[in-house]
């Protein structure tokens, strides 16, 4: 049987006023629907087709088969786009540059059809490019990015970023598209045009993380094919410091912190300490003895840093804790009231005094943990409230106030305070005697009076003074060093008319008219000099009911 090849050209042609370019193309809509776009340069007036088509022709047929049909014509494409055609076509003439119809036409298998466009510029005749129909087209994509990355196959992205995965794909049929991470396939909305063979797949991740950090693909496939693109997502992420529990240290004793932490993306971590705003260290937090002053708020900062000219990255992250320096009980600061200046208070009879302590510790005192003990010669005995005498107690402080005193509140107080950190402090008063004077308000004329008196009273001390030396001189008497057996005066001012009343002065008389002896610092420091806070101790820790003679010199 012999075949012979017919071939049959309908012909179009472009009449043009100028000179220019031409070229076709087609692409297949649909199994029953076909586009094909001639595209120019210049002044066109009329457009026709050339359609060559190849069939099988049989022995019997007699010879060629040929067949001219003017089955499309475009007049007047720049302004009525008038068309005239036998098949069902849609038309839409772009101004001075193309014609692009929608042709309803089913291709039968035995036909090979090639269009072609053709235009005339100065009588020449030219022809474009040769385009094939063909009644499929295998799966092929096209476009796979991320957002704006476009073309690029490692895509950089920070953590909590929106980003949308986009993949276009074009075939006959119109392809099947799918979005997958290693096996994992995920939902996503699929775009498909009615005039087109081209599918488009988005996928919008919302506050991207860290776990979404991988190789993703996308696959386009028909009965004809299946092709597929893949791209890598790499999610920046901060390192994630692990919390150090707050550390409690004894001063004097070593601290060793090394700051702990989970690398972040990209890996390469800097680490160090910080103190208040003031950097103290790297990765490791080293003190070979802590002081008091080391304590306070401790933070470990982490970075990581990405730079590559689209995406710039510094993730922080910070941990804190708090150091508690523990140090045992000292005495703050001296107590500044004129009741207790020092260790020492010098009050009359029926008077009141208050010995106040503040507390330096970390932690500070309970209120259990101040004790208040009254000594005498032999033995202490701890105090607590009555009518006359009663504590004031909180926990950086303590006071003890006697009123009404009588001859037996003279002596020696001490207050034992601890926190449980090194050896409790102890803290030493004493209470003397000083006679009375007149409690009446002074007036403007009491004080001139009382300067007179005292400016007089100074003289006759000076010639006592000189007199008692001569006297003692031409005497010679042996005297007596009975030494410091005990903190409470055993002579009293009322008995003995010799002993003068102390030089009081004029700033440290109160409103009442009562009067208070300061003693130096010198002197101060020549009482703790004869305490020996071992006997006290001693003393504190026996019965109430001792009889030990043990002297506190």
């Amino acid at each position: 049987m012999d075949n012979r090849l017919t071939y049959s050209w309908i012909i179009l042609s472009v009449l043009i006023s100028t000179k220019g370019t031409i070229r076709i193309s087609s692409y297949i809509v649909a199994h029953n629907k076909f586009n094909i776009t001639c595209q120019w340069t210049g002044l066109a007036t009329d457009v026709i087709f050339y359609r060559q088509t190849q069939t099988l022709a049989y022995p019997s047929a007699g010879g060629e088969h040929s067949r001219v049909d003017n089955v499309l014509q475009v007049t007047d494409p720049e302004n009525e786009c008038h068309i005239q055609s036998s098949l069902i076509v849609a038309c839409v003439c772009i101004k001075y540059s193309a014609v692009s119809c929608i042709i309803n036409n089913t291709l039968e298998e035995q036909l090979i059809v090639q269009w072609k466009c053709a235009i005339y510029i100065n009588g020449d005749r030219i022809f474009s490019n040769i385009t094939s129909l063909k009644t499929y087209e295998p799966a092929k994509i096209t476009t796979f990015q991320v957002d704006a990355f476009q073309g690029v196959s490692h895509v950089t992205l920070k953590e909590n970023n929106t980003a949308m995965l986009t993949c276009i794909s074009e075939g006959f049929p119109i392809p099947e598209i799918s979005l997958k991470r290693d096996t994992l396939a995920f939902g996503a909305s699929i775009v498909q045009s009615e005039i087109s063979i081209r599918g488009q797949l988005n996928k919008t991740f919302t506050n991207v993380s860290r776990q979404m950090t991988g190789k993703y693909t996308c696959v386009a496939s028909n009965e004809h094919g299946q092709s597929e693109q893949s791209l890598y997502l790499n999610i920046l992420y901060p390192p994630s410091v692990i919390r150090t529990d707050n550390v409690y240290i004894n001063e004097g004793e070593g601290l060793n912190i090394t700051c702990k932490y989970e690398p972040g993306n990209p890996p390469e971590t800097a680490v160090h300490w910080k103190k208040e705003g003031i950097i103290y260290s790297n990765k490791t937090l080293l003190y070979p003895r802590v002081a008091r002053t080391d304590a306070g708020n401790y933070s470990c900062i982490a970075t990581n840093t990405y730079d590559n000219g689209h995406t710039n990255f510094t993730g922080v992250d910070s941990q804190r804790f708090i150091l508690h320096v523990l140090f045992p009980v000292s005495r703050k600061i001296p107590v500044t009231d004129f009741s207790n200046y020092g260790n020492e208070a010098n009050i009359y009879l029926g008077g009141e005094v208050t010995f106040s302590f503040s507390a330096l510790a970390n932690p500070l005192p309970t209120s259990a943990e101040y004790v208040w003990h009254k000594c005498s010669d032999t033995n202490c005995t701890e105090i607590a409230n009555s009518s006359r005498s009663y504590i004031e107690t909180y926990r950086d402080f303590s006071n003890l106030t006697v009123v009404n005193i009588t001859e037996s509140d003279y002596g020696m107080y001490i207050l034992q305070v601890g926190n449980g950190i090194g050896k409790p402090h102890t803290e030493v008063y004493f209470l003397k005697r000083l006679s009375s004077l007149p409690t009446k308000p002074m007036t403007n004329m009491t004080v001139i009076g009382l300067l007179a008196g005292l400016s007089g009273a100074l003289i006759l001390v000076i010639i006592f003074v000189l007199a008692e030396y001569v006297h003692r001189h031409l005497t010679r008497t042996e005297t007596i060093d009975v030494g410091c057996q005990s903190v409470v005066p055993t002579t009293s001012y009322n008995d003995d008319t010799t002993v003068k009343l102390p030089f009081v002065p004029l700033d440290r008389l109160d409103v009442q008219g009562e009067a208070i002896a300061l003693y130096s610092s010198a002197a101060q420091l020549e009482i703790y000099s004869q305490i020996d806070l071992q006997l006290v101790e001693e003393m504190i820790s026996r019965n109430d009911g001792s009889t030990n003679e043990t002297q506190l010199v």
